[in-house]
């Protein structure tokens, strides 16, 4: 959750090895691999950018503010955006509904590859290292949205393998049966039967969840 999955940083044998070793691959990223791979004049943009991305994990993106808070133009951000999708920094999952035209306009949400880099490039709250670890965890064995209601109340990820029923996953640091209650009541709403919760942290007499560390 905090250093993430590169190998060698896994393998680093002290916190501050590590830390300096995602420092480098931030670097390695921002002065190699964008001036390679992109026309991209202005890096200080493009890292402000990022930085402000990373402090947004979990939530759906508002282009029109955050080209304001990076002062860039909407198409310049778009095409930071795709890039950094194109070249795996971040991931963006769409909305969960029966409509193309529903899931092209609704607002899509953002994780990174890698939680480690994202640890570093912001001051993550532990629900929201924990959702991303849970999301890099689960986005290889299956397609991963959200679901949202008008009201903004929202199951974190609608979970689908080839030919199977899709899932409502719900996750919480510390869950608890209220966790699970809203879990069913919105799930009831988007038509999804199947649902979980996945939960890092022991909650006294609820039991009725996933541990986060069992997910394969």
């Amino acid at each position: 959750m905090k250093y993430g999955g590169f190998p060698e940083v896994v393998l680093a044998h002290s916190f501050e090895i590590k830390k300096e070793m995602l420092k480098d691959i931030i670097n390695s990223y921002i002065n190699i691999d964008v001036e390679t791979l992109s026309d991209f004049k202005k890096k200080d943009d493009f890292y402000k950018l990022v930085k402000v991305l990373a402090e947004r994990i979990g939530s759906r993106i508002d282009y029109a503010k955050l080209s304001n808070i990076v002062g860039i133009s909407n198409l310049t951000l778009k095409n930071y955006m795709r890039f950094l999708e194109d070249t795996y920094l971040i991931h963006r999952i769409s909305v969960f509904t029966e409509s193309r035209e529903k899931e092209i306009t609704k607002a899509k949400k953002l994780y990174f590859s890698d939680t480690g880099i994202a640890n570093i490039l912001a001051d993550l709250n532990g629900g929201a290292k924990f959702e991303n670890t849970v999301f890099n965890q689960i986005k290889h064995h299956g397609e991963v949205r959200y679901y949202a209601l008008k009201t903004g109340r929202e199951i974190d990820f609608v979970f689908k393998r080839e030919k199977e029923d899709p899932i409502a996953l719900e996750i919480k640091e510390t869950p608890t049966h209220f966790d699970l209650e809203n879990l069913e009541k919105l799930a009831k709403v988007a038509k999804i039967k199947k649902l979980k919760v996945i939960g890092r942290n022991l909650t006294p007499n609820f039991t009725d969840y996933i541990w986060g560390g069992d997910i394969r």
